[in-house]
């Protein structure tokens, strides 16, 4: 195995969502992280990426980017960062979710279809999983990239695989 094929992975966020019961805004909250990481990842991939790979992580291939997580922690930023501020409509409208769930963020819309079903609106549910992360992501990436200068995108954010 070259080094250049090697795969990492790690352990099942939906696993552990199950595995410790989350349940209620606790599960929302969770979803709802994985939801912003993949938001920040799709948005610093689209100019730096072929459209594949971007496809790939919004559809749920966010390990695919463990390898620059690894090569450059300072990707924990934007993630954090956007993590924080979409936390925020959970605790506000209450977005729950599922043992199930919890892992899942955006992947399949499961985060926003379990959050549905526990009673949130479908106007809040707009709010909360797109314009919220996505403006966040946005934010964060002005901020951390072009403000700050604490990375470059392309060096960041380019798919190493």
């Amino acid at each position: 195995m070259t080094k250049e094929s090697f795969q990492i992975n790690v352990i099942s966020t939906v696993a552990i969502g199950m595995a410790i019961q989350l349940n209620g805004v606790s599960a929302g909250a969770a979803a709802m992280g994985v939801a912003a990481t993949t938001v920040v990842l799709v948005v610093n991939s689209w100019k730096v990426n072929k459209p594949g790979v971007t496809l790939a992580i919004a559809l749920g291939a966010m390990k695919m980017m463990m390898p620059n997580l690894f090569r450059k922690p300072i990707i924990l930023v934007p993630c954090l960062f956007t993590a924080i501020i979409s936390a925020i409509p959970v605790a506000l409208f209450s977005v729950s979710g599922t043992p199930a769930s919890a892992g899942f963020g955006l992947v399949g819309l499961v985060g926003p279809l379990a959050s549905l079903d526990a009673g949130l609106s479908i106007i809040l549910l707009l709010i909360s999983w797109f314009v919220v992360p996505i403006v966040a992501a946005f934010v964060g990436q002005i901020l951390f990239e072009k403000i700050l200068k604490l990375y470059d995108r392309k060096d960041v954010f380019e798919f190493l695989g």
